[in-house]
C-alpha cells in the first residue's frame, strides 16, 4: 500500500474517502483520532496531533513577510498580519483560504515532528487527512516518504457549504462567524491550488464524492492506493446536505464552474486508473 495524504476542502468526503483503507494491516491514521460526532458518526479519521501542527505552520505562515528578515526568536514573536482576507478564527484554520502559498521558516522542534510523521516515524503505510494540507503541503513535502499519493475528494460546491454552515453553527460551542460568501471563496481557493499548483508535483488522483457514493472510483482507488478498500460505510442517506439554498453572487458563480472543471478531471482520472 502506498502512503495516502487525504486532501480537500472541509465537508467534501474526505472523511468518508479515508475510511476506505481502515482495514489494511498497520494503516496508520496518527496518534489521537477525532472521535465520531453526529457530522461524522463513523469517525473523521483525522488525528488532532497533526492538525495541531498544520496549525502551527499556518500561524507561522501568517506573519508577515517584512518579519521573515528579522531572527527567528523575534520572528516567532510578531503577530500575524495578513495582507489579504483570511477567516482567522483560531478554532478552524482549516478554514483558511489564502490567496498564494506562503513559505515560512520552521524551527528544529517543529521539523522534528513533522519526520516524526514522515520519513522518520516507522509509521508506514499511513493515511493522514486534514483540509490544512492545501495550505501546508509545500513545508511537508520534505519529510514525506517517496512512496506517497495524494489522494483528492470534492463536492458540490453549493452542498458543501451547506454542510460546513451546519457544521459551524452545531459543532462548536460558540458558532463559527463565517458567510456564505467566504465559504464559496475558501472552496474555489481550495481546489483552484490544488489543481493549479500542488498536483503539478507526485501522483494525484482527483475524486468527486458521488463517484465513491456510486461506487464509480472504487477501482480507481484501489490501483491508485495499491490498498484493499472496504466499502461497508458507504452510506448515501448519512449525507445531509441538499444544496437547495442557491446563491448567486460571484464567488459561488466561479466556484460552479470550478467543479464542472474538477468533474472533467475526475472523469481522467477514474478512467486512467481504472
Amino acid at each position: 500500500m502506498y502512503n495516502l495524504l487525504i486532501l480537500g476542502s472541509g465537508r467534501s468526503g474526505t472523511s468518508l474517502a479515508a475510511s476506505l483503507f481502515r482495514n489494511n494491516p498497520g494503516v496508520f491514521y496518527g496518534h489521537e483520532l477525532i472521535e465520531a460526532r453526529p457530522a461524522n458518526p463513523y469517525g473523521y479519521f483525522e488525528d488532532r496531533i497533526l492538525n495541531s501542527i498544520n496549525d502551527l505552520i499556518i500561524r507561522s505562515m501568517l506573519r508577515s513577510h517584512w518579519a521573515d528578515g528579522l531572527p527567528l526568536r523575534l520572528a516567532q514573536k510578531c503577530p500575524p498580519l495578513p495582507v489579504q482576507p483570511y477567516h482567522l478564527d483560531g478554532r478552524a484554520l482549516w478554514l483558511l483560504a489564502p490567496k498564494r502559498l506562503r513559505t515560512c521558516r520552521l524551527g528544529a522542534s517543529m521539523g522534528r515532528m513533522m519526520r516524526s510523521y514522515g520519513k522518520d516515524g516507522n509509521h508506514e503505510p499511513f493515511v493522514y487527512k486534514d483540509p490544512r494540507f492545501s495550505v501546508t503541503l509545500p513545508l511537508w513535502r520534505p519529510y514525506l516518504p517517496a512512496n506517497t499519493r495524494f489522494l483528492v475528494v470534492f463536492r458540490d460546491p453549493d452542498r458543501t457549504i451547506e454542510s460546513i454552515l451546519r457544521d459551524a453553527s452545531e459543532t462548536y460551542t460558540l458558532p463559527l462567524r463565517v458567510t456564505p460568501r467566504w465559504l464559496f471563496t475558501h472552496w474555489r481557493r481550495t481546489y483552484e491550488t490544488i489543481l493549479q499548483d500542488l498536483s503539478r508535483d507526485g501522483e494525484w488522483l482527483l475524486i468527486d464524492f458521488d463517484q465513491i457514493l456510486s461506487g464509480e472510483a472504487i477501482e480507481a482507488i484501489r490501483n491508485f492506493s495499491d490498498a484493499d478498500v472496504d466499502v461497508s460505510q458507504i452510506d448515501p442517506a448519512a449525507s445531509r446536505a441538499k444544496g437547495e439554498q442557491h446563491y448567486e453572487f460571484r464567488a459561488a458563480r466561479q466556484s460552479r464552474e470550478l467543479y464542472r472543471e474538477l468533474k472533467r478531471r475526475s472523469q481522467r482520472d477514474c478512467a486512467k486508473w481504472s
